[in-house]
């Protein structure tokens, strides 16, 4: 079985400026950080398929990502889930042509449900997580600093293509593969 997702990749200039924020922030002790290069916008997670079902994604994404142009995206803030006074997540917010990205992501949902794929249950909530946190607690200080954080300008990048993903859980984290690239062609 090969656990997988399909995700956008940010750009070089991004994965530098939020490991920039993880270096302002690691003071703040038991959060385990995302490696920069590992920061990617989850669109869909399939978990643990076949060969065969990375075959059909192939089939399915392609012919979907034939009509849609590229689209620019930019980081919009901090946060967590599920909320900022116990979080278990610390991510990066989005902004650009999110409207797209929403319409773009339905679509891909609903392309592969058509295919048995199974529609996420959770509401698409587009993020870079950039940190867990291993025993969430009071977090004031994280808080602050954050909204400090905040008031930083963001890069943008152009996204041309999306990927899908092998993921294999390792000690030190989550190790991932290119599977395949799909351009976006419109």
């Amino acid at each position: 079985m090969i656990r997988s997702f399909l995700s956008i990749e940010t750009s070089r200039a991004v994965r530098l400026e939020l490991c920039l924020i993880q270096n302002k922030l690691k003071k703040n002790k038991g959060i385990r950080w995302v490696a920069p290069d590992n920061i990617h916008l989850t669109l869909k997670f399939f978990g643990d398929i076949n060969q065969e079902q990375v075959d059909d994604i192939k089939k399915i994404i392609s012919s979907v990502c034939i009509d849609i142009r590229p689209m620019t995206l930019k980081i919009r803030g901090l946060g967590g889930f599920p909320d900022m006074d116990r979080p278990k997540i610390l991510w990066a917010g989005l902004d650009g042509e999110i409207k797209r990205l929403f319409k773009f992501q339905t679509l891909i949902d609903k392309t592969l449900q058509k295919m048995n794929f199974a529609m996420d249950k959770k509401n698409f909530l587009p993020h870079l997580t950039i940190g867990r946190i291993k025993k969430p607690k009071k977090c004031d200080i994280l808080k602050k600093e954050i909204t400090d954080i905040n008031l930083l300008k963001t890069t943008k990048w152009r996204v041309d293509n999306i990927v899908l993903f092998k993921s294999q859980l390792m000690p030190g984290g989550a190790f991932y593969t290119h599977l395949w690239d799909f351009p976006l062609n419109g």
